[in-house]
């Protein structure tokens, strides 16, 4: 999953092996940020907007910078919120 631009976005996959009773629940296995032209940061949420961050990540101009999430992966269980603020950015989610 690719979320870019100054956005947010709520991520909550219904895949093949989901049904509605696990809807939402989502496993997070890393995330990459990526900058070309000026700074950027990446917000991750549980479920939306206003949900509890799990992490930051800020890089600069024409940077890079990666999180992985050690173990299992993160569990999500209302979905999750990606928000990344920069132009020309780009947050790379790694999930379940």
């Amino acid at each position: 999953m690719t979320v870019s631009g100054t956005v947010g976005k709520q991520i909550i996959p219904l895949g093949k092996n989901q049904t509605s009773a696990t809807r939402g629940k989502v496993v997070m296995r890393g995330i990459a940020l990526r900058s070309v032209s000026t700074p950027a940061s990446v917000v991750v949420r549980d479920g939306n907007a206003s949900g509890t961050i799990f992490t930051e990540i800020a890089v600069g101009t024409s940077g890079f910078a990666q999180h992985f999430c050690a173990g299992r992966g993160r569990h999500f269980g209302n979905g999750i919120h990606v928000k990344v603020l920069g132009t020309n950015a780009a947050a790379y989610v790694e999930i379940d």
